[in-house]
């Protein structure tokens, strides 16, 4: 609905131009339908944009635990653009996506017994390690270089805990 400050609204037509008549009776309102109480739970389960904490949970019935949990963007019911996910043994991910998998730029957390510590961080893509990354061993050893479908692949730098380095 306008304001009655606007051509058109709270004026005789007679006092309005040819085209601010033409626009007055051509504009329809939308029709609002009444959902019923499955199809307002399916809208509200659309997801598009961002998004609050979105939970996975698995088990029986009164028995659910968490299974993975998700805050960021979505398109088209998938997670796309950025945005974290958390899964029930604590790996984190924290990145980019594209039509619900890590594509783009992002880190994966591992969850050790020593807390919280960063595996990977570099490029992705269709939710394996694509392009240029660096990638932390547990042993202290770190590798920065090229990656194709969670391989390393091509050029890069790996440096082992002993402190030998090996380039190529």
């Amino acid at each position: 609905f306008g304001s009655m400050d606007e051509p058109g609204m709270g004026v005789p037509e007679s006092e309005l131009g040819e085209d601010e008549i033409l626009e007055q009776q051509t504009y329809t309102l939308p029709v609002m339908k009444k959902l019923s109480v499955s199809q307002q739970r399916e809208l509200m389960s659309q997801k598009n944009g961002d998004r609050r904490t979105i939970y996975w949970s698995k088990g029986k019935p009164g028995n659910y635990t968490t299974a993975a949990k998700y805050l960021g963007q979505w398109q088209d019911n998938k997670k796309h653009g950025k945005g974290t996910q958390t899964w029930a043994n604590g790996d984190k991910y924290v990145g980019e996506w594209e039509y619900g998998k890590p594509s783009g730029f992002g880190t994966f957390w591992k969850k050790t017994k020593r807390g919280l510590l960063k595996q990977y961080a570099g490029q992705w893509l269709d939710g394996s390690q694509s392009g240029r990354g660096v990638f932390y061993y547990e042993d202290g050893g770190v590798y920065d270089g090229q990656w194709r479908k969670s391989l390393r692949h091509g050029v890069g730098i790996m440096r082992h805990a002993d402190g030998s380095v090996y380039e190529g």
